[in-house]
């Protein structure tokens, strides 16, 4: 398990004995929305249009999920419907995704083992990304708040995130480059909100580690919120792995993303000056 630093007499003394004694599984509704912030230089564009263009970058920036979870494992999926849409759409949602923090595919933890399965298909291709969660070190503070019933305590940890600059409208200039993704990662502040009444150590996205189901995550750009709860009456349900696809370890998928990327990127190229070319 994960060091937790535990700042709120609350969380201490037998509390721990009989919580994690307890079997649930359920499932939880989450909303992620990344917000994007727009670069339009000094380009002579009406109001309206450019609150038009904010508003469209943050509606495909927002997402729903569902977290199906028991003690030991859960799985963090995008609900089905907002999957419809053409392959180029599909890819494009997935591109957002991964430069906003957000997950794709299906998102298995196991927190026994440490493990997680990230089920991905990228242009048509399956992989399934095998890799150790990240050591998530919180810090419980003693502020609370509610959480539609729940009531929730706040935690805070240092983690690798993507730190977007403001997306620029339109071409670059010449010679101004693309900074690469992985340039972008740097060490910020992610703030969870966790409930003790539902006392297991999972979460949204890659989130774990808390004694009690993380209801909301705040990070740069991400804002992750349940919106539902529903806890499981009978028999615990089982969380099943994601099975298929080309295995592969995190670093090894986020370089083929790059170089797939970078192909995107050329043919749209390609595409331009064809259409210049051509004189149209």
């Amino acid at each position: 398990m994960k060091k937790i630093i535990l700042t709120t007499a609350i969380l201490l003394g037998s509390l721990g004995q009989t919580i994690w004694a307890q079997t649930l599984s359920g499932k939880a509704s989450y909303t992620a929305k990344s917000t994007v912030n727009m670069d339009f230089g000094n380009r002579q564009i009406p109001e309206d249009r450019k609150a038009r263009m904010k508003k469209f970058m943050n509606d495909m920036s927002t997402n729903e999920f569902e977290l199906i979870f028991n003690n030991n494992e859960s799985i963090y999926s995008e609900e089905e419907e907002l999957e419809q849409g053409s392959d180029m759409g599909r890819n494009h949602r997935v591109m957002m995704k991964a430069m906003f923090n957000q997950s794709s595919g299906d998102f298995y933890k196991n927190t026994t083992d440490d493990t997680y399965i990230n089920k991905r298909d990228i242009y048509g291709k399956p992989f399934s990304i095998v890799d150790s969660l990240e050591n998530i070190e919180w810090e419980v503070t003693d502020e609370l708040k509610m959480i539609g019933q729940y009531t929730c305590f706040k935690a805070t940890a240092k983690t690798k995130q993507f730190v977007l600059p403001e997306v620029p409208f339109g071409r670059r200039n010449e010679g101004e480059e693309r900074p690469e993704m992985e340039d972008l990662k740097k060490e910020t502040e992610v703030t969870a909100w966790f409930t003790l009444d539902i006392p297991i150590n999972q979460g949204p996205d890659k989130f774990y580690g808390l004694p009690g189901l993380i209801l909301e995550v705040q990070s740069a750009h991400l804002t992750i919120l349940c919106t539902r709860v529903e806890l499981d009456k009978g028999e615990p349900q089982k969380v099943d792995a994601p099975k298929g696809g080309k295995q592969v370890s995190q670093d090894e998928f986020d370089e083929i993303m790059k170089i797939k990327t970078e192909e995107v990127r050329q043919q749209m190229r390609n595409r331009r000056r064809g259409r210049v070319g051509g004189g149209h």
